[in-house]
Order: structure tokens, then C-alpha cells, then sequence
């Protein structure tokens, strides 16, 4: 280094102790406050770590709150979507014996309107179709000519006993009337089962079934427990409709119910479910080993069980019939989330591995775990190459140095200071972290405010996703409930609904078993004098039947308004022929009419297998109107 000539040999040595000194005090300043940056910068990567976990966890607690409420409330709703299946199948096969018990009654309580049919006992070349069997107990009674004259007669309901088995595929194999007497109406398709070896048809009481004794003792429908078949050797669930004409029984219709149908039906739904009777008994299960292993007797009462969470969960189900708990299966934790099966009284329990569910908010922890990590692994790489940029530039920028790594310090910190607020901040729906021009530093500290914008747009959308999947669920409500409207709208709503008349008033309403049905009524004037009164109920249920119903609205009124006909019997048997034309599904309705004239106040009506209608007359109480009923309309032409 040049110093300038020497005057003499003390002047350029003071020159040089100068400059070293100079030198020196430069040096030492600089280092100082390449330490003190240095320092600072350390700080602030402790700082930033510190509020991005902070932010991190916020984040976490909030999202896997929403992602578990969400899926434990879309199980909810599959669990009790699953067993309203499997009650479904049951209400139905319990409507349509009502409607068999129905015609029954009329049978009895007006034998002169039927023909005697000959009823057969079970033969080998019916065997694979659909015939009606007559089979009698070994007692007395079961050979009176009185009851085998009956049983004659209601042989002409074997095509409503045919179309009952082919309506309800797979929860019914037969359809009986059993009589007191011993004598059984059988409609199956395996008669050669109930022949014995000689060729003559097997005795048969079905007074001494359970079925039968239990729809007796209770006066309603009954389920057995599960029972062999008297006939062949299958297990299954053997149901009980008890018959009454003015209090006396006159009959117990019966449908047998394969109790592998059942597991079947339970066995198709997606999760893991098990099936439990009343009793504690399980029915059904996919294990064959394990604390839920079938026992091919089905004599396995699972309460009994060694397993105390799974005893308490049976317990706790029997108890309060619907709900949620949790239960270790085989070393594996699930929830379980049970509802009961409200026609049988038995449990349809559906298990969910914790795993399943805990995987999901665990998958997003972990993800964001790692976007976290992958951001601050990317600062602290940023931060080691500019710690050493800026040891390598001291000897040549000292002074510039010193003052730009005090700007820059400053340069640093209030972007990081303006993170840690907003992290703080970020609460409930305000979790928006917007990349503001303070965060575009074009460094580490850009990359980071980068990171937490990308993390939480990413947590965005998928709370849109989880808002849009909820959506489109209330939509399919919304339409149902619409069609719903339509078809309320298509029935006489508006009251009074003839304001002009001070001679009479109506009201009507109808409450529906599902969104759409077959379920409906109406009512119009003939004439001046007479208004038409209609009460209807189609078989079946959903969109079929309410298409059907509207069919059969438009049959009735027209019948009536273009012969002007004031007998409602000729009005249904016209309608009963136009809807036999084109009744290919064998889909019925039963139906009430009634025309009321005004000046004689006199009701004359027809009832074709629909229930007995109540009225109210003045001074009175509420009484069953005395029209004798009639076959449904659709099956039969005569």
C-alpha cells in the first residue's frame, strides 16, 4: 500500500501506525456491526420460525374442526340412511298385507258376492311358478265344509297374493292365509316341498307357528325371531297380520322373509355394518372370526360378549335406538353409529375406522406441517448465503457496509413485525393472509409471506369445497320438496273452496309417507246440486305411484262429469275398466267415492278395497260409513 514518499524514517512510520489505526477502528467497528446484523438476523429466523408454527397451528385447530363436524355429520346421515333402507322394504311388504287383509274382510263379510273357486293341494308340475296351494292341519275342523266353501271363495285374491311376492322380490318367498279352522291358502312357487313321498299332500297347522300365535296374542303385525322354514331348510323372519270382521278372527296372513335377503340387503352397504335383533342376537356380520364372528346357529347373544366396549355399545344402542360411540373391534378403534330398524325393532349398526376419519384432518396436519417446514427450510438456506455474501463483501464495502446492513436490518424486520400481526390476527373467517406490497422484499422473507398466502388460499378452497358438497345436498332437497309442491298443487288447496256457496263448507289436507306417493283426493260439483267426494291410495310409493295417481284422478272425474252419473258404483267399475287396459306392472288403487246431494242432504258412495271412511253427523259422534267395500281397481276387470 502507497504511502507517499518518506521525509524521513518517523514520518511514514507515524503515517502508517495512522492508517493502521484509522485501519483498525474501522475494522473493529465494522466487525461489531457485522456481528450485531449478523445477530439480528438470527433473531429474526427464531422470529419468523416462531409465528409461522403459531399460524400453522391456528390453521390446523380451525381446518380439522370444519373437516371433522363435516364427515361426521355425512355418516350420520348414512347410518340412518341405510337402516330407513332396509325399514323401507319392510313398510311396504306391511302396506300391501294391509290391503290383502282388507279384501279378506270384504270376503268374509259378503261371501254371497264370490264365486267358489277350486283351490288345489300343492303339485309337482307347478313346481317353479306361482300357484295356490290348499293345505289343511290334521284335525277336524280343517275338513268343515263351511271353511273349505271360505277358502273357495278367497281364492279369487290369489292374483293380489301373486302380486304381493313379485312386488316385494326378496323379502317375501310365500304369501298364506291360514284360517282357524287349520286350512291354509298358499301362494308360493315350490309346492313339490310340502308332498310327501306317497304323493299326498303334508299336514300343516299354521295356528301353531309363532307367527301366527303372536299376531293373535298382540292384534297387529307381528315379526317372529328368527326361525327355520316349516317347508325347506332355510332360516328367516316370519311375519304375522292378524284378520278381525266386528271383532272376530277370521284369518292371519303370513310372508316369509329369508334372513340371507336381509344380510344381503345389510352386506351391500358400502361401510361395515352388522345387523342385531331386539334381543341382543346378531344376525348378521361379515367376520367369521373375531369379537363379531357369525355363529351359523345364530344363537350368538353378542352381549355376552368378552369385549366390554363392544358389551356397553349394544347396551347403550338397545337403549336409546339411535346414536354414536366408539368401540375397539379386534384391536382396530371404530366409531359406530347405530340406528334402529323400526318395523322389526332391530339394530343396524355401521362401524368407520377412527383411522379412516383421523386420516383426513391427520393428512391435512401433515401437509401443512410440511408446507411449513419447506418455508422455513427455504429461509434458513437464504439466510446461510447471506450471512456469508455478507462476510465476503466486508473488506471491500467497510464503510458501506456498516450502514447498509443497518438499513437493511431495518428492511427486515418491519415486514416480519407486519407478518407476526396478521398471523396473530388471523381468527374464525378471517383467515385470509393477503401478499401486500410490504411482504414484496424480493427475498427470503417474500418466499415465506408467499408460502403462508399459497397455504391458506389452499385452506380456501377446500372450505369451498366442503360449502359446495353441502350445497348441492340442499339442492337435491330443495327439488324434491318442489316436486312435492307440484303435486300438493295438483289437489284442491284453496279454502273455502267455494266461496259463492253459503250452503256448504270443505276442508281437506293430506300428509305424505315420502316427498312424491300415490296418496291423493278430490272433489268437484256434478251439477249444482251434487258435489263428487274422492279419496284414492295407489300401490307402491315414490314417482311411479304419484304418475299413476294422476292417471286414475283424470279417469274418476271424467267418468263422472261426462255420463253426469250419480251412482259412484258404475263411475269405479268405468274407471276400473279403463285402468285394466294398460296395466301391464298389475299396479293397483283403492278408492272411495262419494256424491252428496245438497238439497236432500244425502250421500250415496261406493268403496272399491280403500279403508272405511269416518263421519260426523250432527248430534253424533264420529262413525264408519256403512258402504259395503268392493275389489281394488286395476287387477281385475269384473
Amino acid at each position: 500500500m502507497g504511502l507517499g514518499p518518506r521525509d524521513d524514517g518517523l514520518k511514514g512510520s507515524l503515517r502508517s501506525k495512522i492508517l493502521l489505526l484509522c485501519l483498525g477502528i474501522v475494522v473493529a467497528v465494522t466487525l461489531v456491526f457485522t456481528a450485531i446484523g449478523i445477530t439480528e438476523l438470527f433473531l429474526l429466523r427464531q422470529a419468523i420460525g416462531k409465528s409461522s408454527r403459531a399460524q400453522n397451528e391456528v390453521l390446523k385447530e380451525e381446518s380439522e374442526s370444519s373437516v371433522w363436524l363435516e364427515l361426521d355429520y355425512e355418516v350420520r346421515l348414512k347410518s340412518i340412511y341405510a337402516a330407513n333402507q332396509t325399514d323401507s322394504e319392510f313398510w311396504t311388504l306391511e302396506h300391501d298385507f294391509d290391503i290383502l287383509a282388507s279384501q279378506v274382510a270384504e270376503v268374509f263379510s259378503h261371501p254371497e258376492r264370490y264365486q267358489e273357486q277350486v283351490v288345489q293341494p300343492p303339485l309337482k308340475e307347478n313346481e317353479g311358478k306361482y300357484s295356490l296351494q290348499l293345505l289343511r292341519a290334521d284335525r277336524a275342523e280343517a275338513s268343515d265344509e263351511k271353511s273349505l266353501s271360505m277358502a273357495g271363495k278367497l281364492a279369487n285374491l290369489s292374483p293380489m297374493m301373486e302380486k304381493i311376492i313379485v312386488g316385494n322380490e326378496g323379502f317375501t318367498t310365500d304369501c298364506y292365509i291360514a284360517l282357524p279352522s287349520g286350512i291354509t291358502l298358499v301362494m308360493d312357487n315350490t309346492p313339490a316341498e310340502k308332498i310327501k313321498a306317497d304323493g299326498t299332500a303334508d299336514a300343516y297347522d299354521a295356528t301353531q307357528r309363532e307367527w301366527y300365535q303372536g299376531a293373535v296374542s298382540t292384534k297387529k303385525p307381528y315379526y317372529s325371531s328368527v326361525v327355520n322354514n316349516y317347508f325347506h331348510d332355510t332360516t328367516g323372519i316370519g311375519s304375522g297380520f292378524p284378520v278381525y270382521v266386528d271383532g272376530e278372527l277370521v284369518a292371519v296372513l303370513h310372508g316369509f322373509t329369508r334372513l340371507d335377503t336381509l344380510q344381503k340387503t345389510v352386506s351391500e352397504i358400502d361401510e361395515y355394518c352388522i345387523l342385531v335383533s331386539d334381543e341382543g342376537q346378531l344376525l348378521y356380520s361379515p367376520n367369521t372370526t373375531g369379537d363379531l364372528a357369525m355363529d351359523g346357529n345364530l344363537s350368538k347373544d353378542i352381549r355376552e360378549t368378552s369385549n366390554p366396549e363392544l358389551k356397553a355399545l349394544i347396551d347403550e344402542a338397545l337403549l336409546l335406538k339411535v346414536g354414536y360411540s366408539t368401540a375397539t373391534i379386534d384391536g382396530t378403534p371404530y366409531y359406530a353409529y347405530y340406528c334402529t330398524i323400526r318395523t322389526l325393532g332391530w339394530l343396524q349398526i355401521m362401524f368407520v375406522p377412527k383411522a379412516d376419519i383421523d386420516d383426513v384432518t391427520g393428512s391435512l396436519r401433515e401437509k401443512m406441517d410440511e408446507a411449513q417446514e419447506e418455508a422455513l427450510e427455504s429461509y434458513a438456506a437464504s439466510f446461510r448465503g447471506a450471512a456469508v455474501a455478507t462476510l465476503a463483501s466486508m473488506a471491500a464495502l467497510i464503510i458501506a457496509a456498516i450502514l447498509l446492513a443497518t438499513a437493511f436490518s431495518k428492511r427486515l424486520v418491519t415486514p416480519v413485525n407486519r407478518m407476526t400481526k396478521r398471523v396473530k390476527s388471523m381468527t374464525g373467517d378471517d383467515m385470509d393472509f393477503e401478499m401486500e406490497s410490504v411482504y414484496k422484499t424480493g427475498d427470503e422473507i417474500e418466499v415465506l409471506a408467499g408460502s403462508f398466502s399459497a397455504l391458506t388460499d389452499k385452506l380456501k378452497n377446500y372450505i369451498k369445497e366442503i360449502t359446495a358438497m353441502s350445497a348441492e345436498k340442499e339442492r337435491i332437497g330443495i327439488e324434491m320438496a318442489t316436486a312435492s309442491k307440484i303435486q300438493s298443487s295438483m289437489l284442491p288447496g284453496k279454502f273455502p273452496a267455494f266461496p259463492e256457496r253459503n250452503d256448504l263448507d270443505i276442508y281437506a289436507s293430506m300428509d305424505a309417507a315420502f316427498e312424491v306417493g300415490g296418496d291423493f283426493y278430490d272433489f268437484f260439483f256434478v251439477d249444482d246440486d251434487h258435489l263428487a267426494l274422492v279419496i284414492a291410495d295407489v300401490s307402491g310409493k315414490g314417482v311411479p305411484a304419484a304418475l299413476y295417481m294422476m292417471r286414475v284422478k283424470t279417469y274418476i272425474k271424467e267418468a263422472v262429469m261426462e255420463e253426469r252419473s250419480l251412482s259412484p258404483g258404475s263411475v269405479l267399475k268405468k274407471a276400473n275398466l279403463e285402468l285394466c287396459r294398460k296395466n301391464d306392472t298389475l299396479v293397483f288403487v283403492t278408492v272411495w267415492l262419494g256424491i252428496l246431494s245438497l238439497s236432500e242432504r244425502r250421500l250415496v258412495s261406493a268403496n272399491a278395497g280403500h279403508e272405511k271412511i269416518l263421519i260426523k253427523r250432527a248430534g253424533e259422534d264420529f262413525g264408519f260409513c256403512k258402504d259395503n267395500g268392493g275389489m281394488v281397481l286395476g287387477l281385475v276387470e269384473d
